[in-house]
């Protein structure tokens, strides 16, 4: 989901499903919006879906340089995987089979030939089948993946933790800042409409347990909370799980502002 391949980004995105954008137009998501809000001053690569192994592969190849800045993000349901280091002379053979597939597009062609999404556009079409989510209560309009049965418990919180602690001390040892930007799930959000009695809270939680370890992060779920206060504009869509436009403009303000700052600091320190 970028215009352009770059290099050397300033800010470096990594992420699941959000940060790719699905079920956005490109200028809908989050790189775009940055880029887009400062006038195309920072360098702004969406490297997702995709994971902390991927980007070391591709900084030890020299495909990419390091960023100034690496933004990871996950959903709050799933945990972060653990990375895996990159062996340039074990793995020659397959980054060759990788680089003749890209320059012909034949993984573009086999990965859409094997998920046959037009086929099964057509046939949910002709079938009239409106997919397996769970209507929110009172709103018929409203569906989430999960609805009352989303799971949070304290073996992810620690997990995750462990993860993201271990991504800081990856990024740290080769020179680049590090931000975690969490996902909520939607069920969190809207709570109210799963329903759960209270608005569960693991990504407060999770950001306590980060801050008190030094880790940056933007606490997602706050900025929501805060703007649901005023508005009554949704923040993701109703039929499907992921942000919508409304929200990635929201959170690229934050990103944003918290740039400046840590270049002020940078600058001034």
């Amino acid at each position: 989901r970028n215009n352009k391949f770059t290099e050397e980004a300033d800010i470096l995105l990594i992420g699941d499903s959000f940060i790719q954008g699905s079920s956005l137009s490109q200028e809908e998501t989050i790189s775009s919006k940055i880029d887009s809000k400062t006038n195309t001053k920072l360098r702004v690569y969406n490297m997702a879906p995709s994971s902390m192994s991927e980007f070391d592969r591709l900084i030890k190849s020299q495909i990419i340089k390091p960023p100034k800045l690496l933004i990871y993000s996950i959903v709050e349901r799933n945990i972060p995987r653990n990375i895996i280091s990159y062996d340039i002379e074990k793995s020659i053979t397959k980054d060759e089979i990788k680089s003749f597939f890209g320059a012909y597009n034949l993984n573009v062609f086999i990965d859409k030939a094997l998920k046959q999404y037009s086929v099964d556009f057509i046939k949910a079409r002709i079938n009239n089948v409106r997919g397996h989510g769970i209507p929110a209560i009172g709103n018929s309009k409203m569906f989430f993946l999960n609805g009352i049965k989303q799971k949070y418990n304290d073996e992810n919180l620690i997990t995750t933790s462990k993860k993201i602690i271990a991504y800081k001390k990856y990024c740290d040892s080769i020179g680049i800042d590090f931000l975690f930007l969490p996902m909520p799930n939607k069920e969190t959000v809207y709570y109210e409409l799963v329903p759960f009695s209270k608005q569960p809270n693991y990504l407060f939680r999770l950001d306590s347990i980060l801050t008190h370890s030094n880790i940056k992060t933007i606490n997602t779920l706050k900025v929501y909370n805060e703007y649901l206060k005023e508005n009554k504009t949704l923040l993701y869509h109703l039929d499907d799980t992921h942000w919508n436009s409304n929200a990635t403009d929201i959170i690229a303000e934050e990103i944003i502002k918290m740039q400046k700052t840590r270049t002020h600091n940078t600058v001034y320190n």
